[in-house]
């Protein structure tokens, strides 16, 4: 993947703020590395890019932001939206920008919100990521909000996979990240977290991998919320809820309490 994220780059965290653009390029060899991190095969996805990977980028511009504008605040990742119009070959280049369109308070920081639009070589948009990542401010201290108990939602969930994380699949996804939430033990403890917690994108890969495994969707809106952190130890169970027509159109991760850790939504277009 050929996103760079220049340290000499000193992103700013304010509404308005722009990206330098530049060219990303997901590759079958990175893709690969990646998702033998995940149980993927790669025949899952074949010569088609994983969706997922286009969020990668931005999740890391804004991590290098944080890094850059508050020094000492820990990124998490809470929200991402993905806009797919056409699916995307491996190897094919597009041209990424991004940029802030809001900074939200938060009990235990700031929210971080922008918006990318990968472009292709003819000026059409086949995707746009719209991330939420919080800036996790060591000094607030920690409010325990009560969480939405996980509701019995109409129709069925199905499993589809299992998962259990560990320190050797966390550190090898992460490899080359200097977000240290996701590597540092200690780190994380400094911000009220029992362990490290693995990449969000990650936890994307475990929910979207199911789409795929039966049939690739060429158009759609992916909604996926991380509701609980997840442990670089975590045993993760996969669900899915059907549409009348059969397609699958909710996936969900579940801890080893049954606790929701998160959660995608998908919407076909045509």
């Amino acid at each position: 993947m050929s996103a760079v994220t220049d340290d000499d780059v000193m992103h700013r965290a304010e509404v308005g703020y722009v990206y330098p653009a530049q060219d990303v390029t997901i590759t079958a060899d990175e893709q690969r590395r990646l998702h033998g991190w995940c149980d993927i095969a790669p025949e899952v996805f074949g010569d088609s890019a994983d969706p997922t990977f286009v969020g990668r980028p931005p999740i890391l511009l804004n991590t290098a932001t944080i890094r850059a504008s508050r020094p000492g605040w820990g990124p998490v990742h809470l929200l991402q939206r993905v806009h797919q119009a056409r699916p995307i070959a491996l190897g094919e280049t597009l041209t990424l920008h991004g940029r802030v369109t809001a900074l939200e308070p938060h009990p235990r920081g700031t929210l971080l919100c922008s918006r990318w639009e990968y472009r292709d070589a003819g000026g059409a948009t086949p995707f746009v990521v719209e991330p939420e990542v919080l800036m996790l401010d060591p000094a607030a201290v920690p409010v325990r909000r009560p969480r939405p108990a996980d509701s019995a939602e109409s129709g069925d969930w199905e499993p589809l996979a299992r998962h259990q994380c560990t320190p050797e699949t966390t550190l090898g996804y992460c490899a080359g990240s200097s977000n240290l939430i996701h590597l540092d033990p200690d780190y994380a403890r400094g911000f009220g977290l029992r362990a490290p917690i693995i990449a969000g994108m990650q936890t994307v890969n475990f929910l979207v991998a199911p789409l795929y495994r039966e049939a690739a969707p060429a158009a759609f809106d992916l909604r996926i919320a991380f509701e609980r952190p997840v442990f670089w130890d975590d045993a993760l169970a996969i669900s899915g809820r059907r549409d009348g027509a059969g397609r699958l159109v909710a996936v969900r991760a579940q801890n080893a309490e049954g606790k929701t850790v998160a959660s995608l939504e998908l919407s076909l277009d045509g």
